[in-house]
């Protein structure tokens, strides 16, 4: 019963509020959920705290025709406590046995490498997995941690579920190995952590058809790409 008294209430606040025409919103790596017959647009929050610096966070807009959009409405914010605090990277979020999890792309200002050709100095970065009762949020961590291994410059995490194990497929960057990967992690039921160790499904350069790109850089001259894994 609750959950239909909250679902009563989002479609009747939509109703009231002044909808947003898709051809108006300007979002980067928007990830759309469907749930309950209301679409659920997640994009990049992000802040600025007193001090200046980028605080992470993730807003949702939501369609009953994915035309017509309402939002953003903040769902989650980093917390001060958090190991990454940057801007958030291609945000998801997957409905899995009552609950939402939310995937979230989170950098940092902790360098691995000072770059000495000219480009930005190499910073870690990681997926982060938040959970809810409601796709509105708020979302809140499981810890401090990402669910990426910390010296991993690694991004674009998303849920697959097989014989009814979850897994966190996500993208270890080619900036920071020349030869990017995708790659696979179990997950605890609850997706609260991960069980055992990462395993490699395929590099960028595993295609035929994969020339790479060059980059002009004297120590990693060629590199494979992988980015924005998803599976069907």
């Amino acid at each position: 019963m609750k959950k239909i008294l909250t679902f009563i209430m989002l479609v009747l606040s939509m109703s009231t509020a002044v909808a947003v025409r898709i051809e108006n919103i300007n979002i980067r790596d928007p990830f759309i959920l469907n749930d309950n017959g209301v679409y659920y647009m997640y994009s990049t929050k992000d802040t600025t705290d007193s001090n200046g610096n980028i605080r992470g966070g993730v807003a949702v807009y939501m369609s009953e025709d994915m035309k017509d959009w309402h939002g953003p409405n903040r769902v989650m914010s980093i917390s001060d406590d958090n190991a990454l605090k940057g801007t958030v990277w291609a945000p998801e979020v997957h409905k899995y046995n009552g609950k939402y999890y939310l995937f979230a792309t989170i950098n940092s200002d902790l360098k691995w490498k000072q770059s000495n050709d000219g480009e930005p100095d190499y910073v870690f970065r990681g997926t982060q997995i938040f959970f809810s009762d409601s796709p509105t949020g708020p979302f809140k961590s499981f810890g401090r941690f990402p669910h990426t291994r910390l010296d991993y410059m690694a991004l674009d995490g998303t849920l697959w579920i097989e014989n009814g194990t979850p897994y966190m497929v996500y993208c270890h960057e080619w900036v920071q190995i020349g030869d990017g990967t995708i790659e696979l992690v179990e997950l605890s039921e609850n997706l609260s952590n991960v069980v055992g160790e990462p395993m490699v499904l395929f590099h960028g350069s595993t295609p035929e058809w994969s020339d790479g790109l060059n980059t002009g850089n004297k120590t990693m001259p060629k590199g494979y790409v992988t980015d924005g894994c998803y599976l069907y």
